[in-house]
C-alpha cells in the first residue's frame, strides 16, 4: 500500500519525467521552472481536494492535462468540479466517481447504449432528428420528414436504417 506522505521532491522529479514525456508537445515549449510551477500548482489543488498519495494525484495531473486547459473554468466540465471538490469522498472514491461519470458521457456522446454498450437507433416520432447508423458504417444526425425516408448528409441522400418497433 502507498504511503499517504508525499516526497516532494521525488513526485516532483518523476511528475516532470512523466509529463515531458506523455506531453511532449505541450512540455516542449515550457522552461523546467514552468513545468515545475505549474504542477506544483495541481499537485496543490488536487492535495487540497482530499487526494493523499501520488498515485492518486498523478492520475489527477493526467487527467487535467488531457483536458482543455480551461476544463476548470468551463461549464461543460461541472461534474469534474463538483466531484473534485465533493468532500464526503475520499481520493478513491473520487476517481472511480470520474471514471464513471467520464464513460458515460463518451457513451452519450457517441449515443451508446448504456446497458448493452450498443449503439442507439431511436425510433422517433416524425419530423424529430436522430442520429442514423448506415451500412457503410458512417454516422450522421439526419432530420426525418417520415419515419424510413431517406436522409440527407451534405448533398448525398442515403437509406436511414431505422426500422418501427
Amino acid at each position: 500500500m502507498e504511503e499517504k506522505n508525499i516526497d516532494a521532491s521525488e513526485f516532483l522529479k518523476n511528475g516532470m519525467m512523466y509529463l515531458r514525456q506523455m506531453f511532449p508537445e505541450i512540455t516542449d515549449a515550457m522552461s523546467e521552472k514552468e513545468l515545475r510551477n505549474k504542477l506544483i500548482d495541481q499537485a496543490e489543488f488536487i492535495l487540497d481536494r482530499g487526494f493523499e498519495t501520488q498515485a492518486e494525484v498523478m492520475m489527477i495531473v493526467d487527467l487535467l492535462w488531457r483536458l482543455p486547459e480551461d476544463a476548470l473554468e468551463n461549464p461543460n466540465f461541472d461534474w469534474l468540479k463538483e466531484i473534485l471538490n465533493d468532500k464526503n469522498m475520499n481520493g478513491k472514491e473520487k476517481i472511480h466517481a470520474i471514471q464513471v461519470a467520464a464513460v458515460m458521457r463518451m457513451n452519450a456522446e457517441n449515443h451508446i447504449d448504456d446497458a448493452h454498450g450498443e449503439e442507439c437507433c431511436c425510433h422517433h416520432e416524425d419530423d424529430e432528428e436522430c442520429c442514423c447508423h448506415h451500412e457503410d458504417g458512417e454516422k450522421c444526425h439526419c432530420h426525418h420528414d417520415k419515419k424510413d425516408e431517406d436522409c440527407k448528409k451534405g448533398k448525398k441522400k442515403r437509406s436511414c436504417c431505422h426500422k418501427d418497433k
